[in-house]
């Protein structure tokens, strides 16, 4: 009975180490690598909730900076359509054209006065142009109107002089001399 005894403990004894060198193990060669896993995963997760809260600050910042951009850009096209480049000048005429045939006149041929003189620096970027404008109306009525609209247009336009002359009819032949602004670039 003792040997049976000895025999059970000794039994014990071995599973006991065993379990022991199997707990021991699995620490050693499984739970050690997980543990260092999950907090190399915790660490990555970190740096990843840093990256994107830091990528939605851009976000936000672009979104504004869009915002601003959009707002820019029709500043300049306003500002483009009231200070045209030098080259886009001719569609200040298309548009007296348009003002004159809306207030019943007829806009005669336009030419640069004293080509010399007539295109010159005002200040940095821009320039000055003068313009001899013929325009034939019907009334003096039309003509205020004429002026009048001319002087909500969207280009920037300056009426120097005003020559007017009538016919037996009534028709105005008006010679207006004129100076218009634009950009050099």
């Amino acid at each position: 009975m003792v040997k049976e005894q000895v025999i059970k403990y000794n039994y014990a004894a071995i599973v006991a180490g065993g379990t022991v060198a199997a707990l021991l193990f699995a620490g050693i060669f499984v739970m050690k690598p997980l543990i260092e896993t999950v907090g190399k995963m915790d660490k990555e997760k970190q740096v990843r909730a840093a990256t994107l809260a830091d990528m939605k600050k851009r976000e936000s910042v672009l979104l504004g900076l869009k915002d601003q951009e959009d707002q820019l850009t029709k500043d300049s096209e306003t500002i483009t359509n009231a200070l045209p480049t030098q080259a886009d000048i001719g569609r200040l005429f298309i548009q007296l054209d348009t003002l004159a045939k809306e207030s019943g006149g007829t806009l005669k041929s336009v030419s640069q006065t004293n080509k010399q003189e007539a295109s010159k620096s005002t200040f940095s970027g821009v320039i000055e142009n003068s313009y001899s404008i013929p325009v034939e109306m019907p009334t003096y009525f039309a003509l205020k109107e004429f002026i009048s609209n001319s002087k909500d247009a969207l280009r920037l336009l300056s009426i120097e002089n005003l020559k007017i002359s009538s016919t037996d009819t009534g028709q105005l032949s008006v010679g207006i001399t004129a100076k218009s602004y634009a950009r050099s670039k």
